[in-house]
Order: C-alpha cells, then structure tokens, then sequence
C-alpha cells in the first residue's frame, strides 16, 4: 500500500475538511506538491514529543549561539553557510527558540486532569493508519493515539496546537471545532474506527494554546450529542461526493452547486 498521505484513493479527515469548503480547492491542494510550512513543521515536531517515550527526536533543533563565528551574526559568509547546511541536511529542523516553547506546550498537556486519566490506560496504537470502506466509499484516519476505554471501547485522541483563545464555554469551544473543519474530522475518525475495530469510540480533542499560559481544554465529541448528529449528515453526504469525484474526474466549482447559480442574500 502506499505512503499514507500519498494514497488518495482511501479518503482521509484532511481532504474531507477541504472538499466541503471547495472541492476544486480540494483537488488543487490534492495535486500540488505538499510543502513543508513552518506551522506545520512545529504540528510534527509538537506531535513527536507528545509521543516519544524518551526525548531522542528524529527532528533538528537549530541554536544560534552555536554559529562557528559567534562575535558576527549570519551575514558572515561561514555563519550563513553553516545554517543553510543544517537546513538542507535535516528534514525537519525548528529554533532553538522554538523548542522552548513546544517544551512548555507539552508540559502543560501533560499536567492536565485529562492527560493523567490516560496514565495507565493500556495504549493501543500510535500515528497507525486505519483503512475502511462504506459500501463503495473508501475511507482511512490516522490517529494520534488511541487506548483502550471501559467496556471495551476505544478512546481517540487527538491534540491540537492552536493560536485561538480557548475559553471553558461550550459554544465558543463549538464554534472553534466547527470553524477549522474539526467537526468533520471528528466524526470521519469515530466512524472509520468503529468500522474497523468493530467497537465503540469516545473521540476527544485535547486543546493547547501556542502562548503562555498555555491552557489546555479538553473536549468531548459525544457521539449522541447534537453537534455528531448533525455533523454525520454532511460528513456521509461529502463522502459520497469526494469517493464520486475519483471515480468520475469531475470536481464541481463553487459556483455549480449554488442555487440557480448564485447567492441571493
């Protein structure tokens, strides 16, 4: 099988998310080459050490204080050269700076009630791909992690780094998941998992911001609940679509699913 994010015949959370707001946007994103953004690389390197049971990290943490001129800053040719390497010769390489902060971020997570409710809990997988299909749909997540719940359920987990202020009210946390397509997401995973496991799935976002404090809010995807309801309708009506477009080429405008093609305010 290929690279998980190579293979688009199985549809992923990501393409999901995208394919509501435009599909052609979708099916653009899809065919460009991806390119590793700053915001994305410190998603990797946060990821990374959430997960990593010792601190050995396949990422580069670059320290200006170790430049080989230290007196002169990176307009000397040997400063200059020597960061270029270290940027060409590692894949995924953040400040040193940077690392602080992610640090601080982590830390944070991990004295949360809800990350010590983990403690404990048998982990029953890390960063695995799961594939499943929905009648002639094709489907697969990634998570984070999950563990093993109470009665046999699975827990989902999926940490979120964000530049948003988190409160504890309800429906500003709802209006934040609903915003950044997490809605979506949280259903595609439940479903794909259940599908696949053949168990119930408690989904939850765990939430921590970029800046100090770093507050981390913890969240509950009830899958009885309201938002999940009305979420499944346009996850499984997205799926349908997306699965359709691979098998015909065709991927609508914005504009041809309008209403007598147009927006009428």
């Amino acid at each position: 099988m290929k690279n998980y994010h190579d293979n688009h015949e199985w549809i992923s959370a990501g393409l999901l998310k995208k394919f509501v707001r435009s599909p052609l946007k979708a099916k653009t994103a899809m065919d460009q080459p991806s390119e590793q953004s700053e915001a994305l690389t410190l998603g990797s390197c946060f990821h990374e050490m959430m997960e990593s049971p010792d601190e050995f990290y396949s990422f580069t943490v670059f320290n200006n204080d170790d430049r080989p001129e230290p007196d002169k800053t990176f307009g000397s040719k040997l400063n200059k050269q020597w960061k270029e390497s270290i940027y060409l010769d590692n894949d995924l390489v953040i400040s040193s700076d940077q690392y602080e902060t992610l640090k601080l971020m982590v830390e944070s997570l991990k004295r949360s009630q809800f990350y010590k409710s983990l403690i404990g809990q048998k982990l029953e997988s890390i960063e695995e791909g799961y594939y499943t299909e929905f009648g002639n749909n094709k489907a697969k997540c990634k998570p984070d992690a999950l563990y093993n719940g109470a009665d046999d359920s699975i827990i989902c987990v999926d940490w979120k780094t964000t530049a948003e202020s988190l409160t504890a009210s309800p429906g500003h946390m709802t209006y934040i998941i609903r915003k950044l397509g997490y809605d979506i997401q949280a259903v595609h995973y439940t479903e794909v998992l259940k599908n696949v496991l053949n168990k119930d799935v408690h989904f939850f976002f765990v939430f921590v911001e970029k800046t100090a404090p770093f507050e981390v809010v913890p969240v509950y995807i009830n899958p009885q609940g309201e938002l999940y309801n009305e979420t499944f309708e346009k996850w499984n009506i997205a799926l349908s679509e997306v699965n359709e477009c691979f098998k015909t080429g065709v991927w609508p405008t914005l504009e041809s699913k309008l209403t007598n093609k147009i927006i009428t305010l």
